[in-house]
Order: C-alpha cells, then sequence, then structure tokens
C-alpha cells in the first residue's frame, strides 16, 4: 500500500497545528506523572496492623491474649505496640499449640505481657491494639504488590 506523501514529510508533522487543549492536557498528564514520581519515591508514611485483644488476670498479673495468624507472629516482633495511640513495651509469653479457624485461616493464640496502666488492667476487659510497622513509601509498597502477584 502507498502511504500519502504527508505522513512521510517531516516538516509537515512539525508544523502542524495541534489543538490547543490536547497540548495543555498532555502538559498537565507529564506534570501530574512527574509530581506522583517524586511523591512516591520520598513521602514516608507508617502502616498499622489493628487486632482485638482481651486483658487476662492469671496469678497476680495481668496478660493481653490476641489471636493471629501463624505468619504475622514473627512479623509483629518488628513492629511498636500501641494501646490508645501510646507506645508501650511488650513480649510474647507464650504461643497455642493449637490453632482457631477464623474465616477459613488458621490463627494461634498469642499471649503478650504488656505494661499498661491500672485503669486498662481489668480481667476480660476488650483493647484495641494497633501495631505500627516501619515507615514506607508507596514505591515500596507497589513493588511489595507486584512480587505478590507474580507468585
Amino acid at each position: 500500500m502507498i502511504y500519502p506523501k504527508i505522513f512521510n514529510n517531516f516538516s509537515y508533522i512539525l508544523n502542524k497545528k495541534t489543538s490547543k487543549s490536547i497540548i495543555i492536557w498532555l502538559l498537565f498528564l507529564a506534570i501530574g506523572s512527574l509530581i506522583f514520581l517524586i511523591i512516591a519515591f520520598n513521602y514516608e508514611f507508617n502502616l498499622y496492623e489493628n487486632y482485638n485483644g482481651y486483658i487476662k488476670k492469671n496469678d497476680d498479673s495481668y496478660y493481653t491474649i490476641i489471636y493471629l495468624e501463624e505468619s504475622k507472629i514473627n512479623d509483629i516482633l518488628k513492629y511498636d505496640l500501641l494501646v490508645n495511640k501510646i507506645k508501650y513495651e511488650y513480649e510474647i509469653l507464650d504461643i497455642s499449640d493449637g490453632y482457631y479457624l477464623v474465616l477459613e485461616k488458621p490463627h494461634y493464640q498469642v499471649t503478650l505481657k504488656i505494661s499498661l496502666p491500672d485503669d486498662l488492667l481489668v480481667d476480660n476487659n476488650i483493647i484495641n491494639i494497633v501495631f505500627e510497622k516501619p515507615k514506607t513509601t508507596i514505591f515500596q509498597e507497589i513493588k511489595k504488590g507486584i512480587e505478590i502477584w507474580k507468585k
């Protein structure tokens, strides 16, 4: 097939009139993409994991019981624990041998020793426990998502 000469003529393509709205739209698209890339690589934020736990009294000591998936038990050791937006020190005392099915996934009972204030230390008191993950960027989260998606 023979193409018209106007498609092979470089000077014609350069001098062709283009609508200003298309040029402005492409300019906004390029600037927006550049701003997104700068933010994605530089803006750092924390991710959080929320769990409900309850306080259990045993031999004059108070312990917190939560239920976690097996893959997350080792991960929480790296995170900071927050209760009511206050950071507390904690340690894992016990992990149950048996598991419980929650939404068809096995969850283990994890016993934590947390130095909570006295007003929260009430037997069978339900508390919201938040684990604060280390800082991350949008680019790192997209990269993790792609790696998970490839599997």
